[in-house]
């Protein structure tokens, strides 16, 4: 719905003349194996907070790494996993290189697509900072394999995350509060491991192809109907 809305403000098209429909991925994840891998990572001493997407001024990096180094201040058992690239690399890269944290930093150049699982499996949660997503899709890949995700207030993502339920949405440039949220989840491993199962629920039950493709065969039926 609030995607919705952005394109209806955005682009000026009222609200009752269109519909969204969502983005379905194709990575494949077992149910029952990662509810196990949910069990093991809600024991874990280190805790590993991913992004994934393109260095560019959008993704508001700047913040994301701010926020990061709110968390290790207080924990320093925390590592960060950054993948992608862009424009914005090197900026970022230095920043962390003139920090006292290059250690707890891992940085990883663009991956093939179906090589992305074993890197989300072995990550804890998901951090967004951008100034807007569209649908927020790396946000739906993360669920599929069980990460609570903690998200600025972007657009799309606010169409998959409910507060306190499968992560947090956090208003623009605030990395005091998303550092907070973080911190609630690694501090607070009940919470962590209840916002993990209904992350991976909310991608299998109401985002598989199966679901998407039939929402859009009743658009389609509905078009043609109320032409």
């Amino acid at each position: 719905e609030i995607s919705k809305k952005n394109i209806s403000l955005n682009y000026k098209v009222d609200l009752k003349k269109f519909q969204v429909s969502p983005v379905g991925i194709s990575l494949k994840s077992d149910k029952k194996f990662i509810l196990k891998i949910i069990e093991k990572k809600t024991n874990d001493k280190f805790f590993t907070i991913l992004f994934i997407g393109r260095f560019e001024k959008q993704k508001n990096l700047s913040l994301w790494i701010e926020t990061a180094f709110l968390i290790l201040k207080k924990n320093s058992n925390i590592r960060f996993k950054l993948i992608g690239y862009g424009s914005e690399k090197i900026k970022i890269i230095n920043i962390i290189k003139k920090s006292k944290y290059i250690k707890n930093f891992e940085l990883i150049d663009k991956v093939n697509y179906q090589d992305l699982p074993s890197f989300i499996n072995k990550s804890h949660l998901l951090l967004l900072t951008s100034y807007y997503e569209g649908f927020g899709r790396v946000v739906l890949e993360a669920m599929t394999f069980g990460l609570p995700c903690i998200s600025t207030k972007s657009g799309g993502p606010e169409d998959l995350i409910t507060n306190d339920h499968n992560g947090f949405i956090v208003n623009k440039n605030n990395s005091q509060v998303l550092a907070k949220k973080a911190l609630f989840l690694i501090e607070n491993r009940n919470e962590y491991k209840k916002m993990s199962i209904n992350s991976l629920e909310l991608a299998k039950e109401t985002f598989n192809f199966e679901t998407i493709s039939n929402r859009l065969i009743n658009l389609i039926i509905f078009a043609i109907k109320n032409k």
